[in-house]
């Protein structure tokens, strides 16, 4: 998680926390048990991060934060558009391949009431991914073709509900087999092959 978060008080109550998140749920954990797994005082976590829902929307921002800008990195230079859509599904699956527990984290964040209160910020780390995609697309002489918000939620739709079933049991031949598949149907929806 070092990419993630520089300061290393931050970092410690960030791991602590996505540890005890994912092995109790959110609402199954307390500011205790994040404070006994990370070794940090009660003061200081709320300090940096206010209570427990502060954290896990700290964990959940710097997530989406880091998966959008591993997207964005493998998008420049990309000028055909099915390559870009399978390299973007490439790129999807490999993130949460590669950060498997806070790829769970997000799905749990997502899926619960941590989310209210919390709309906006959340669409704007969205916005701004959306917004550079648009751009890229343009850039690349796609803008036509696609509508950004529209082509992420169609490339991504399919990997995070094979992604969901597939964080319980992280089999590394089941993601494979289904790489291609997903490729096609993110594919099919813009009509490519």
């Amino acid at each position: 998680m070092d990419q993630l978060d520089r300061d290393p008080t931050r970092r410690r109550i960030l791991e602590a926390a996505l540890t005890c998140f994912n092995a109790t749920g959110m609402a199954g954990t307390t500011i205790r048990h994040i404070q006994e797994a990370s070794s940090i005082s009660v003061g200081s976590i709320y300090h940096h991060f206010g209570d427990k829902e502060g954290i896990a929307f700290a964990l959940y921002q710097l997530g989406i934060e880091d998966m959008h800008q591993a997207l964005l990195r493998r998008l420049g230079g990309r000028a055909d558009l099915s390559l870009t859509i399978r390299g973007c599904v490439d790129d999807y699956l490999d993130w949460y391949r590669d950060h498997a527990e806070l790829g769970r984290h997000l799905f749990q964040f997502s899926d619960t009431r941590f989310v209210a209160g919390r709309e906006s910020a959340i669409a704007a780390l969205g916005r701004e991914f959306l917004d550079r995609f648009g751009e890229l697309a343009e850039d690349e002489g796609w803008g036509g073709r696609l509508d950004a918000e529209f082509a992420v939620r169609f490339v991504t739709g399919g990997c995070r509900e094979f992604l969901r079933s597939w964080l319980v049991t992280q089999d590394s031949v089941e993601l494979e087999a289904a790489r291609p598949r997903l490729q096609d149907l993110a594919l099919a929806t813009f009509g490519l092959h």
